[in-house]
């Protein structure tokens, strides 16, 4: 309920803001729109009285008192009483000599009346039809101060003649035709910026440097939000937690942890995602890229920072310690689980029986032992695994390989938990000791065994006889008397035994033994 609530708040608070900003843009619209219409209208006026100027003409001041005008042809009083117009109210904008040229075509008031009005009716009707099919985009290139002509759409495109009424259309347009293409991946942009950064990522090119760390970065955005890290300074908050970020990007993103929202999908598996980093990662698990290849070995990883921990495979390096016993490790997700074998922490609970774990890994694998569910087969001899670490560690079976050795001896084992009860036989470690008599032993199953011996358990029975046994080695010796099995023979007569310590008694053996001594 309580995330409902928040959800709500968020989805309320979102609302307000957009329609603060809408109303906004139309309040700037409607102004921009507005004084247009004021601007069209004294021009439309001012053209008016510079006709009516042209078609009545004026008496002359040097004419005689006697009210006679002056003798004067006929068209040279006509381009008299044009000129003095001209000379009384030509304004700054009528210096243009072809809207000078159109004003001395008109013939009459009453023409000149009508070409008036509808200038203005025909020139509102067109702004209003622009507006609406336009949208908000003329109102931002009018705020951004972008040209428009006072004849309609004469911003023409050279290469396909088609027109435009705003300058910024054309650019937009002329910038989707002229295509700049990466000569890396000849992928194409309409953008020079975009290419730019696009040829970086082929080149590695980081001009932009941390001036504290020597750190360096593709984009400029990336290098400001890594130098607020040096400044400590984390000014957006999160309104559900109180959690501080230093980008705002990054507070969108957990903010979506609180309101589940994830807006990027997998156009493959349908898949939602929170961030476009994740859907990124997500979408190479189709297309199997693996773009970050290790400078060491010929492996390749599909994530960034899978590359870094397997580099720390080569170097050694493990800059992640445990602050309890110092140990170190190369990955961080490798300290967390560390961290739990000291809190003895166990979040993961199986939903069958009272067990539980501080993997989920180890829970998912635990309860496949409940259904019996085998996932993982050999390509070789067809067994399957409930866990696909037991398939990596059957197949060398197979295989024979023996990838961990003894640092002392150089002894090769196909497990690595064989290494270190190994290295014991060298040290003479013995970790576990009895709580009942106090012996120590190397080995924990040795300790779990002498155990039984106490508690006189027997856990191993026999399903032919039922008799029970603490080993099970002792039981499998038991049932050889039930089968008949003599797995043991004889390296000189070739005679089958039962148990081991006979073919030391066999007469064969002990001869053989004695010779070889005498020699």
């Amino acid at each position: 309920m309580c995330k409902v609530k928040m959800l709500r708040a968020l989805v309320n608070q979102r609302l307000n803001a957009a329609m603060e900003e809408i109303f906004a843009a139309l309040e700037r619209t409607i102004s921009e729109y507005e004084d247009e219409l004021c601007r069209t209208k004294e021009e439309n006026l001012r053209q008016r009285q510079l006709l009516d100027a042209f078609c009545k003409p004026q008496v002359d001041s040097n004419a005689p008192a006697d009210g006679h005008q002056q003798d004067v042809p006929s068209g040279q009083q006509k381009w008299s009483s044009r000129v003095e117009a001209q000379d009384q109210l030509e304004p700054p904008h009528m210096a243009d000599k072809e809207e000078a040229t159109k004003v001395e075509q008109v013939w009459s008031a009453e023409e000149a009346d009508k070409v008036a009005v509808t200038d203005v009716i025909v020139k509102s009707e067109d702004q209003e039809d622009e507006l609406e099919e336009a949208g908000g985009r003329q109102a931002e290139d009018r705020a951004a101060g972008a040209t428009i002509n006072a004849d309609g759409k004469d911003f023409q495109c050279p290469q396909c003649h088609k027109s435009f009424a705003y300058e910024g259309n054309l650019k937009r347009h002329t910038r989707r035709r002229t295509q700049l293409e990466c000569s890396h991946c000849r992928k194409s942009f309409d953008d020079a910026t975009h290419l730019t950064r696009r040829v970086r990522s082929h080149t590695g090119e980081k001009p932009f440097g941390c001036s504290l760390c020597g750190q360096r970065f593709t984009l400029k955005g990336n290098w400001r939000r890594h130098a607020k890290t040096h400044s400590g300074a984390k000014t957006f908050s999160c309104s559900f937690c109180a959690q501080s970020f230093s980008s705002k990007s990054n507070l969108r993103t957990h903010a979506r942890t609180h309101t589940g929202e994830k807006p990027f999908s997998c156009s493959v598996c349908s898949a939602s995602f929170a961030s476009r980093p994740a859907l990124t990662q997500h979408v190479r698990t189709h297309t199997g890229e693996k773009p970050f290849p290790c400078s060491f070995c010929t492996r390749r990883f599909s994530q960034r920072a899978h590359l870094i921990a397997h580099r720390r495979t080569h170097t050694g390096e493990k800059p992640f310690s445990c602050s309890v016993c110092l140990l170190s490790f190369g990955v961080s997700s490798t300290l967390i689980q560390h961290m739990k074998t000291h809190t003895n922490e166990k979040p993961f609970s199986c939903s069958l029986c009272p067990k539980r774990f501080s993997r989920k890994r180890s829970l998912t694998a635990h309860v496949r032992t409940h259904t019996g569910e085998k996932i993982f087969s050999c390509s070789v001899c067809s067994d399957a695994f409930a866990v696909q670490s037991t398939l990596v560690r059957h197949m060398r079976t197979h295989t024979g390989e023996k990838p961990f050795a003894c640092s002392v001896c150089g002894h090769r084992f196909s497990q690595k938990a064989h290494v270190a009860p190994h290295m014991r036989t060298h040290t003479g470690e013995k970790p576990f000791a009895c709580s009942v008599c106090g012996e120590t032993f190397s080995l924990k199953n040795t300790l779990r065994k002498h155990g039984r011996k106490h508690t006189g358990e027997k856990p191993f029975a026999c399903s032919v006889c039922g008799e029970t046994f603490a080993l099970k080695g002792t039981l499998t010796k038991h049932g050889r008397k039930h089968t008949g099995e003599k797995p043991f023979s004889c390296n000189v007569c070739g005679k089958k035994l039962m148990y081991r310590y006979q073919v030391k008694k066999h007469k064969c053996s002990s001869a053989q033994t004695l010779a070889s001594s005498s020699s």
